[in-house]
């Protein structure tokens, strides 16, 4: 259903991927022999804005085989940006193209690095670091693309390249960024931004706005929104329930008042709510097993 295809979709800066679905891939043993075979997770991967350092990073990724032992990386883009950039940067470009109407046909074969073209603007037109509409447009289609793509269920996962947000609004799209988009186009009632390694996981609970506006947007729901999404991805990724530190947002977090009073009238009461749900929902499922 419709929601069990929403959880496919993963952005990720981490390079972690879910890999119970995708094409089928080698998996090297000792010795670099084949030792048995799996499959990996079809990653979309967004080009970015055509004007700046995505398209190449694609074409880095497209040829680097440690990300192919990974994931099979699909750019959604257009291939003459790539071929122009690889020229000018003097690298190499080798990889499958798919195009158009042909997607459909052949995504399933899709077993190694390829690019999705998708012909949303003409290479010749394209002026590195310049910001127009043009780039614009053509960036948020690439997302546009790769979401339905993930809902239909022919990716597993998403990974963006960076856009230019004025570029963005200058074609008519005034989304302040990708997480945005995503929660438009997936019909996703909450989300958050969640910055994720192996080191240390981030969760902001405002995105993309002026630090003179983030007092005002804060609230206790809102706070504990953060909170539970966190935990409950974290739960997906790493297989258990994570240790969370919930950062203040004045100085030495307010020091009872003395900076501010956010912490003790939002922030502390989003904890404690997160808390107490916590435990209604461990205390659920040991009843629902229990049955």
């Amino acid at each position: 259903g419709r929601k069990a295809s929403i959880q496919r979709i993963a952005k990720t800066d981490s390079g972690r991927f879910n890999d119970q679905q995708g094409p089928q891939s080698r998996i090297l043993g000792v010795g670099n022999e084949e030792s048995h075979t799996m499959k990996l997770p079809r990653v979309a991967v967004t080009m970015g804005d055509p004007a700046g350092i995505g398209p190449e990073v694609c074409l880095h990724l497209l040829s680097n085989p440690e990300i192919a032992a990974r994931c099979s990386p699909i750019v959604f883009g257009d291939v003459d940006v790539l071929r122009r950039v690889a020229a000018t940067c003097n690298l190499p470009f080798h990889t499958r193209v798919v195009h158009g109407q042909q997607w459909s046909h052949h995504v399933q074969e899709l077993h190694e690095p390829a690019v999705y073209d998708l012909d949303k603007i003409d290479a010749a037109t394209v002026q590195s670091g310049v910001i127009t509409a043009a780039t614009g447009e053509a960036s948020f289609r690439y997302v546009e693309e790769a979401i339905r793509a993930a809902l239909a269920g022919e990716v597993d996962a998403i990974s963006t390249g960076p856009i230019n947000k004025e570029a963005l609004h200058l074609a008519g799209h005034k989304y302040p960024g990708h997480t945005e988009i995503f929660a438009e186009k997936t019909n996703a009632e909450r989300s958050c931004m969640m910055l994720t390694s192996k080191e240390i996981t981030c969760s902001f609970v405002t995105t993309h706005v002026a630090y003179r506006d983030v007092p005002r947007l804060l609230s206790v729901q809102r706070i504990q929104q953060a909170i539970e999404l966190t935990d409950a991805a974290m739960q997906r990724i790493r297989g258990q329930r994570p240790r969370m530190i919930v950062c203040g947002l004045n100085p030495h977090a307010g020091e009872n008042g003395i900076f501010g009073d956010e912490e003790g009238r939002l922030i502390v009461p989003a904890i404690e709510a997160a808390r107490l749900q916590g435990a209604q929902d461990r205390k659920s499922t040991r009843l629902n097993s229990s049955h």
